[in-house]
């Protein structure tokens, strides 16, 4: 059993490689760096998820700014599901290629037992999330899940 569960972590730890590899890759370079939604919602989903899983999912949902054969659309159809995201206010848009802001990162933080404190963050601010404050959220998750797949 803990052979596994070392297995599953390090798995994640090269798939979350991957992903903020090619991340970082295709935005901007710089302080202003940031990550879309869309590219959250896969971060954060397969933290949650398995890629098996996300991908048997049967595509459901209706905005208008997601296609179904978009790479991202299941997983921001999870990511919604799970409450890591949430839907524009704007009836019909999911806003995929546009940042997080720290108000939309609260589902992040309640959904893996995060304090916002801890990374000098106010839920309260429609501040864009920069890549590397992503990055440090993320890493965060990941440390807590080791821990708690060793215990």
């Amino acid at each position: 059993m803990r052979k596994r569960i070392i297995t599953v972590v390090i798995c994640t730890l090269v798939v979350a490689g991957f992903v903020l590899f090619a991340a970082v890759n295709t935005n901007h370079k710089g302080a202003n760096r940031t990550y879309s939604r869309a590219q959250i919602a896969k971060m954060f989903t397969l933290l949650l998820e398995s890629e098996d899983n996300v991908q048997e999912t049967i595509y459901s949902m209706n905005y208008e700014d997601v296609n179904e054969k978009d790479w991202f659309a299941k997983y921001m159809q999870e990511a919604f599901r799970l409450g890591i995201l949430t839907p524009s206010q704007k009836s019909g848009y999911a806003r995929p290629k546009e940042a997080i802001t720290y108000k939309e990162a609260e589902g992040i933080f309640a959904n893996f037992g995060l304090e916002p404190a801890q990374f000098e963050i106010s839920l309260d601010s429609d501040k864009k999330l920069s890549a590397d404050e992503v990055n440090k959220i993320y890493a965060a998750i990941l440390e807590k899940e080791s821990e708690k797949a060793l215990v």
